[in-house]
């Protein structure tokens, strides 16, 4: 979901560098949320709130992202289904920014492969969606300048799993709910060739199956 929220913004927004103030709405209390840890009234770039999405997959940066962009989250999910409609996910309606379940909310790989491959055709999103491990700088609610320290979610950037040979990631982005399980987006590239690949896995039953459903597609291309 945070891919497309991504897309829908860069495709709307021309400053990234825009500050935006976090508001009441980016205060989301479901349990096991995943959060950026942002507080109402601190000052950010949209830039940042989008490493604040993308990299540790804050459902409250995603709300700020949609709040910058279109003004309200419900005109911002509106964009994201006209998205879905024009890229031709014919499998996916949105409900929200943050992908928190919802019984109108769903998507397929095939779909997140269509988003992901869009996201890669801008330079903001490509860097972002590679970034490892990045300190932002912003202000809190009294313009106090503030930092913190925001790191990718998969497993093959931190080194916890093993990527095959031959193959660096381009771009990377997890989800995971209950309901969705674990799921990882991927754009990798092949040190033999200039194609990007593109792999999706969805709905694994915890950690360890989704990396080795996921190993197991790297293979085939490695």
């Amino acid at each position: 979901t945070k891919l497309m929220t991504a897309l829908v913004c860069v495709s709307s927004v021309e400053n990234l560098d825009q500050e935006f103030v976090v508001s009441g709405s980016s205060v989301i209390k479901e349990a096991g949320s995943s959060t950026a840890f942002l507080q109402v009234g601190e000052s950010l770039s949209i830039r940042n709130l989008l490493y604040g999405m993308l990299l540790p997959s804050g459902n409250d940066a995603a709300v700020a992202v949609a709040e910058a962009t279109a003004g309200s989250v419900s005109a911002f999910v509106d964009r994201m289904n006209e998205k879905a409609l024009e890229l031709g996910c014919l499998s996916s309606h949105f409900t929200n920014p943050h992908g928190l379940p919802d019984d109108n909310h769903y998507t397929s790989p095939y779909d997140i492969y269509l988003i992901l491959k869009e996201c890669m055709k801008y330079d903001s999103l490509r860097e972002i969606l590679a970034t490892k491990e990045i300190q932002v700088q912003y202000k809190d609610k009294n313009g106090i300048p503030k930092s913190q320290v925001w790191k990718a979610t998969n497993l093959y950037s931190t080194g916890e799993k093993e990527l095959p040979d031959g193959l660096e990631i381009l771009a990377a982005k997890t989800g995971t709910t209950k309901k969705a399980g674990y799921c990882l987006a991927l754009t990798v590239d092949k040190a033999s060739t200039a194609i990007p690949y593109y792999s999706v896995v969805m709905k694994g039953t915890n950690k360890e199956n989704l990396y080795e459903n996921m190993t197991n597609l790297l293979d085939k291309i490695s």
